[in-house]
């Protein structure tokens, strides 16, 4: 059985520039496995309607259960189903990690449907996401499913930004036909709240260019900068610089990237940066 969700309060200080930042770290945890457990968490259906929806599933990656969505298997009509997951509320006013999340995205022999989307987001200002006032885009999974019905894989560290008001994180599954299926399974969030320090390096004050880019990438900034963490569309870190402006993205492949900067306090902001 797996440990039901918890919420726990760590009290931190770190002393940035002579002064003290003191605030406080909040984990949800959930594993699917219980009425508890899956307390608060709703689906939403935007597309067409079916017998294809979230639900608990067998087998996840801790005993018993996990959150598995299968597609529309031999429906006769084209149109796409478009089904959400959304989460209970979170406060990510200053930010937030998805610090573990399993998935198993599996394909029947390997074969994918380029109109399928699996995709987890951050939402604001409604747990609906028609209603929300905006949708952050936290991970893509279009590229990484397999023929392996019992592969599950750890994506971690997703970098949430600051929201304001009520926040949800939220799975999205499209599709129109085939012979797939998304689970998810242990999923951890920590969510930063009660920071006491302002941030100054805001969005505003820093630059990235070329956008889209075939390679190098310079951040200027009105501060110096500690760190740049490159992330892909899985919130995985493949790259981290210390010490400069210029990030080389060239040996990685082409696609869409979150950057993380860091200046000289210690304080993050996300760009995004197109690769070609």
């Amino acid at each position: 059985m797996k440990t039901n969700q918890t919420y726990k309060l760590i009290l931190l200080a770190f002393f940035l520039s002579g002064s003290t930042l003191a605030f406080s770290q909040t984990t949800y945890r959930t594993g699917f496995d219980t009425d508890d457990e899956n307390k608060g968490w709703v689906e939403f259906r935007k597309g067409k309607m079916g017998n294809a929806q979230w639900k608990l599933g067998i087998n996840g990656y801790s005993e018993p259960n996990c959150m598995v969505h299968s597609a529309p298997t031999g429906d006769a009509d084209k149109d796409s189903l478009v089904n959400w997951f959304v989460s209970p509320k979170f406060d990510f006013s200053n930010g937030g990690t998805i610090d573990t999340l399993r998935y198993n995205y599996y394909a029947f022999m390997g074969t994918f449907f380029p109109e399928q989307v699996v995709q987890v987001y951050a939402l604001n200002g409604s747990n609906d996401p028609a209603k929300a006032t905006s949708k952050v885009l936290l991970a893509d999974f279009a590229k990484f499913f397999s023929d392996d019905i019992t592969k599950w894989n750890d994506t971690s560290g997703f970098a949430i930004p600051k929201l304001s008001g009520d926040s949800y994180i939220a799975f999205k599954f499209v599709a129109t036909d085939g012979w797939s299926s998304i689970a998810f399974d242990d999923l951890q969030v920590t969510t930063n709240a009660n920071s006491t320090v302002e941030e100054t390096a805001t969005n505003n004050r820093v630059n990235v260019f070329p956008n889209p880019t075939n390679g190098n990438v310079l951040v200027v900034s009105e501060t110096k900068l500690n760190s740049i963490q490159v992330i892909n569309g899985l919130g995985q870190i493949v790259k981290t610089v210390i010490d400069t402006s210029t990030v080389d993205l060239s040996e990685l492949s082409s696609g869409i990237y979150r950057l993380v900067i860091k200046d000289e306090s210690d304080i993050a902001l996300v760009k995004q940066v197109v690769l070609k």
